[in-house]
């Protein structure tokens, strides 16, 4: 069936719609990318699941000691830990000079990077 609608001639067929002229739009891609999109979307909410904000008490001893060796008088708003490489990583997130930042260390207390 053809129809004209605003300059531009619609095919619509049992497989989908085809609009002729610029623009080209089949069900089946849709469908496709609609697919895509719910896999990625997938990946990065899975992705995010791996923080897990902990209490200090389940913090390894040598990451609070190792944090309050580089970072005296902070205060620890939360700690959080995620999984690197097969690692767990301990997050600290803090306030110093009234701004919130965050420094990530290994179990054993080693400092990996500040951000």
């Amino acid at each position: 069936m053809w129809r004209s609608d605003d300059s531009k001639m619609f095919n619509t067929n049992t497989f989908g719609i085809e609009i002729v002229g610029f623009y080209k739009i089949k069900k089946t891609e849709i469908m496709k990318k609609s697919i895509l999109f719910g896999i990625l979307f997938s990946i990065m909410i899975a992705s995010c699941e791996s923080h897990t904000e902990i209490s200090e008490d389940k913090v390894p001893a040598a990451v609070v000691t190792a944090f309050q060796a580089k970072y005296p008088g902070a205060t620890v708003t939360k700690w959080v830990t995620e999984k690197k490489d097969g690692q767990t990583i301990y997050e600290a997130v803090f306030k110093q000079n009234n701004e919130e930042e965050e420094a990530e260390f290994n179990a054993d207390g080693s400092f990996i990077k500040e951000h």
